[in-house]
C-alpha cells in the first residue's frame, strides 16, 4: 500500500502538466516555481498534521509520504517542465488535426 501510495503521488506531480495542457493554461517560466511552491506548503501542512493530530498513524503516514513523493515529483521536473509542456502542446495540436 505504501509503495501505490507513493508511485499516485509521484504520478500525479507529473500530471500537472498535462492538466495545463488540456485545459488549455499559458505556462510561463515562473510556474514550476509556483508549482513547486505549492507543494511545499502542502508539504509542510502534511507535516504540521502527521506531528500533531491524532488520527490514524497508518493515515497521517501514508498522507505525509503522498505530499512528500507529489513535491518530490515537481522538484525533480526543473529544468524540463516548460519543454514538457512545449512537448504535449505540439501533440494536442497534432491530435487535433486527425
Amino acid at each position: 500500500m505504501r509503495r501505490l501510495n507513493e508511485s499516485l503521488a509521484y504520478c500525479s506531480g507529473r500530471l500537472i502538466v498535462y492538466k495545463y495542457v488540456l485545459t488549455g493554461k499559458q505556462m510561463n517560466r515562473l510556474v514550476w516555481l509556483k508549482d513547486a511552491t505549492y507543494q511545499l506548503f502542502l508539504f509542510s501542512k502534511s507535516l504540521i498534521r502527521f506531528l500533531i493530530f491524532t488520527n490514524s498513524a497508518l493515515e497521517r503516514k501514508l498522507d505525509l509520504a503522498f505530499s512528500f513523493n507529489s513535491m518530490k515529483s515537481i522538484f525533480s521536473q526543473f529544468g524540463v517542465y516548460r519543454l514538457r509542456y512545449q512537448q504535449l502542446q505540439k501533440l494536442k495540436g497534432c491530435a487535433d488535426i486527425e
